[in-house]
Order: structure tokens, then sequence, then C-alpha cells
């Protein structure tokens, strides 16, 4: 299951000075449009504008019909 991001939406990922949008959010970790995005692994941090919504791990990336899917091995929400 995933949660589409609407297009006015501030939800992003963090890695050192980068800022990157996000496409949608599913169970497993994070979808972003493949021309927006590298190739993360590692720690990274997803905000909805200022606000944190989990600090996350990348493990893996798989490609799909122009996504670059980021599976999160590890990923702690915020409440």
């Amino acid at each position: 299951m995933s949660t589409l991001i609407q297009d006015h939406s501030n939800v992003h990922v963090r890695v050192g000075d980068a800022s990157l949008p996000v496409y949608a959010l599913t169970e497993s970790g994070l979808d972003m449009d493949i021309k927006d995005a590298p190739l993360l692994r590692g720690f990274v941090l997803v905000f909805d504008g200022e606000q944190l919504l989990s600090e996350a791990y990348i493990d893996a990336v798989d490609e799909a019909r122009g996504f670059l899917r980021y599976v999160c091995g590890r990923d702690t929400a915020r409440t």
C-alpha cells in the first residue's frame, strides 16, 4: 500500500545539504521520480515542510515505471 503525495505537498528527503521531493510513501519505504532521485543508500531524513516525519535507513533501491522505490530497513516515524 502506498500513500500518494499531492502535487502541492512539501514532503521531501534530506540527505546532507540536498532536499529531494518524494512522490509516495509506502509501508516499506518511499518512491521518488527517477529524474529527481539519485541512487540513495544509508541514513535519510523525511520531512513535510520543516516537520520531521521520520528517520530512515535505505537498504535497497528498485526501479519501476519511471520511479525509484527506496526500501527502508529501519524507519522511525515521529508522532
